[in-house]
């Protein structure tokens, strides 16, 4: 079941690169078919931001996913500490000034957090269904489906349950 979820991961990853010198930010990543997506991708630098108080998540990703991330779809994935209130402000901070990439690409956030982002406005989506995985998350269960009393209609792919 993890790599499942590890797999989801990293489509979401690659899904979400972004490479200012080449892949333009006013690209409609929805309409694109999966091969553009990964072949844009290819080379580019993904940021996520998350909390970083679990040693073994920590080390997981370091000696594990930002590796095969790397070898598999040629993707530095940096990894740098924050969470609920912080990642809020930056998204809120950098929408009212109209920056379109934004400091980070990917947030592994929790429930209370995504709620503010979603009541903000603050979350690219919806995105899930064009996952190449996605058929294979039962996004009808509520415990994937619904984050915070909020269904997630697309703007959060599960990562380890």
């Amino acid at each position: 079941m993890k790599k499942f979820y590890l797999i989801v991961c990293i489509c979401f990853l690659v899904y979400s690169c972004k490479n200012e010198t080449s892949v333009s930010g006013d690209t409609d990543w929805k309409s694109q078919p999966w091969d553009s997506i990964l072949a844009a991708a290819n080379g580019t630098k993904v940021n996520l931001v998350m909390w970083q108080g679990d040693p073994f998540i920590n080390k997981y990703l370091s000696s594990y996913v930002i590796p095969e991330v790397k070898a598999k779809y040629n993707i530095d994935l940096k990894v740098s500490a924050g969470q609920g209130n912080e990642v809020v402000k930056v998204i809120m901070n950098q929408k009212e000034t109209g920056i379109k990439n934004g400091t980070f690409d990917l947030a592994w956030i929790n429930g209370e957090t995504f709620f503010q982002l979603r009541e903000v406005e603050g979350l690219y989506g919806p995105f899930t269904n064009l996952l190449p995985n996605a058929q294979y998350i039962n996004f009808e269960n509520n415990f994937i489906g619904i984050d915070f009393q909020q269904k997630i209609e697309g703007y959060e792919c599960p990562w380890g349950n």
